[in-house]
């Protein structure tokens, strides 16, 4: 949630981490299930007063009143090292529980599934920009 929604810092050159998309409403969405299921949780009040505080559309989303859950589509994610990747996402839901697995795929031989190749190396120290 403060990754999407908070406003970086005065100089830091970016928006927040993902652009403001499907993916902040589906996420606000999901916000208001959870908030719905736990009435009342002082830490979930606090996140929706801090995202409202933050701007960014987070207000607007929260004024429409949807609910839902996400449960696939796919996940933009901008990295400095190898630059946009776009994968399918899935959600799993743990059945009886308020977890959730959320896994990542992308199709063999696309920039997608490189992407995650390219940061292995990165962190074995080899040179990967892109």
């Amino acid at each position: 949630m403060r990754a999407v929604f908070a406003t970086p810092p005065s100089g830091a050159g970016r928006a927040s981490l993902f652009p403001f998309t499907a993916d902040g409403a589906a996420l606000v969405a999901d916000l208001r299930l959870t908030r719905a299921a736990y009435p009342g949780e002082k830490e979930i009040e606090d996140l929706v007063e801090e995202a409202r505080r933050a701007g960014a559309g987070f207000g607007e989303l929260w004024a429409t009143a949807t609910l839902g859950t996400r449960l696939g589509g796919t996940k933009r994610v901008p990295h400095p090292l190898v630059g946009e990747l776009v994968p399918d996402s899935d959600v799993l839901k743990v059945p009886d529980h308020d977890m959730r697995i959320m896994t990542f795929t992308a199709e063999p031989g696309t920039p997608d599934a490189e992407g995650p190749d390219r940061l292995r190396a990165a962190a074995e120290g080899a040179d990967v920009s892109v």
